[in-house]
């Protein structure tokens, strides 16, 4: 009797080891699933991101861009005008200097 009670501890023990098992398999699954419902969020969330830095992109491209080449040219052409009134009326003012002192000493 005592080689069959010492078989039935056995399996007894075999079957808290099996159980035990499962237990742990059962949990690992829950926890991969979790894992897996994780990774769909995030994957969603750079999908989302990508998409949202995609039409940025294409705005600027699309807008901001040649709204800045367009700025840049009317600045060029602003500084030019500039350029030109600065030298029209520097001319002007030595006319007027010259035509003064002429006005002054005679």
């Amino acid at each position: 009797m005592g080689d069959l009670d010492q078989i039935s501890l056995k399996i007894g023990g075999i079957e808290q080891m099996l159980i035990e098992g499962i237990r742990q398999r059962d949990q690992m699954s829950w926890k991969l699933d979790e894992l897996g419902k994780n990774l769909a969020e995030v994957y969603g969330t750079t999908k989302s991101v990508h998409e949202g830095h995609t039409a940025l992109k294409q705005v600027v491209d699309g807008t901001i861009i040649p709204e800045i080449k367009d700025l840049r040219s009317m600045k060029n052409k602003g500084m030019g005008f500039l350029a030109g009134v600065t030298l029209v009326a520097g001319g002007a003012g030595a006319g007027f200097a010259k035509l003064f002192s002429k006005l002054i000493s005679d």
